[in-house]
């Protein structure tokens, strides 16, 4: 019995702990809207609790405000839609992103990813090309076929890397942390 009401105890702790985090975060945010590190921080703690779609109501309010780069933006919220599984609007979002930051070679290569993810396969070996991948053939990646063969799923682990939110310094015990469709890992 009286496990149980450390238990219970420990967990009203955290949520209160996890409750003040957030409401910290907002509020530096809200003092602060270019702050890309505060947005993807609470960000990630929104998606820690499985919170997909608070996170992306989150970006979509300190979009409005952020000062920084548009395609900061438009990029964070690419990644939280494929995360949600909205392949269709993460790819249109990362494609904003990429129109309004033509010479970033890591916008180019994390939409083609998303592409190629999405079964896009020309529009995604275009982005790499742009990326300056060099030459990228439909053969050199197929990723429209239903089973994917031994030899290309490393392929495949590497294209589901580079959807990765970029790194999160959280300041708690979490540390710096990286989130992907698969959940967190460090």
């Amino acid at each position: 019995m009286r496990d149980d009401q450390h238990g219970g105890k420990y967990q009203q702790v955290e949520q209160q702990a996890r409750d003040q985090a957030e409401h910290n975060l907002n509020r530096h945010v809200q003092e602060s809207p270019g702050s890309l590190q505060g947005i993807r921080t609470l960000t990630a703690v929104y998606l820690e609790q499985d919170r997909v779609e608070d996170a992306l109501q989150f970006v979509e309010r300190a979009s409005r405000d952020y000062t920084g780069e548009p395609a900061d933006m438009a990029e964070l919220r690419g990644r939280l839609l494929l995360v949600a599984g909205d392949s269709e609007a993460g790819i249109d979002a990362l494609r904003d992103a990429a129109a309004s930051s033509p010479g970033s070679q890591g916008l180019q290569e994390l939409l083609a990813v998303a592409l190629l993810r999405g079964g896009e396969t020309e529009e995604g070996l275009d982005s790499l090309r742009a990326a300056g991948g060099g030459e990228a053939s439909a053969q050199q990646v197929d990723t429209t076929a239903g089973a994917v063969p031994v030899a290309d799923s490393t392929l495949l682990e590497l294209l589901d890397r580079m959807l990765i939110i970029p790194p999160i310094d959280v300041p708690t015990m979490i540390g710096p942390a990286y989130w992907t469709v698969g959940g967190w890992f460090a």
